[in-house]
């Protein structure tokens, strides 16, 4: 799904647009070349949600946002606070943390709203974590097609301990290409 973010060269996309009927992907394309997302945090800095969301509309009109966050704000502040993940929480009291994070929420909802339901998907952890049906809806809202995830991988589960097991997407999977998306 990165290959989006960073799709290949024009003339490569036209070639696997043209031999769709034979089942050419993605798969394989360049296997040396690492491909990665980008964590934004938008909602530091003084703009409001609607600020950031004309922004990111006129800077990158083509992309799409996934917006994460957390429905239970007080287990998110207690595992920060525990592990000392955010340097702001070390001298502050779980009450300040909670709070925010509310606000920080607060402001990723407004924004994902006010990039509208086209160009951002507004996601919570408890639901995608531990249920695959959340991540194949957005797999799909993203364009793809024969894409569906068989499981969640859990890279932070007992101490960030590195899930080892094998990902299954399915057979197939293609990346929305320019004008071959079928909708």
């Amino acid at each position: 799904m990165l290959h989006v973010i960073n799709p290949p060269p024009e003339e490569v996309q036209q070639q696997i647009i043209s031999n769709e009927s034979s089942g050419i992907t993605l798969d394989g394309y360049e296997m040396s070349q690492i491909v990665g997302a980008k964590m934004i945090r938008i909602q530091n800095g003084d703009w409001e949600p609607l600020e950031a969301a004309e922004f990111f509309k006129y800077n990158f009109p083509c992309a799409k946002y996934i917006v994460n966050t957390r429905l239970d704000k007080d287990s998110q502040a207690a595992s920060v606070k525990t592990n000392k993940v955010l340097h702001y929480t070390n001298n502050s009291t779980l009450e300040k943390v909670v709070d925010g994070f509310k606000r920080q929420d607060d402001f990723l909802t407004k924004f994902a709203e006010h990039m509208g339901e086209d160009k951002a998907r507004l996601i919570y952890m408890e639901d995608w974590v531990n249920d695959v049906t959340h991540l194949n809806e957005v797999v799909e809202w993203l364009g793809f097609r024969n894409c569906q995830y068989n499981r969640v991988l859990h890279n932070n589960v007992k101490g960030y301990v590195q899930d080892k097991s094998v990902l299954v997407v399915g057979g197939g999977c293609q990346a929305p290409i320019g004008s071959s998306k079928k909708d």
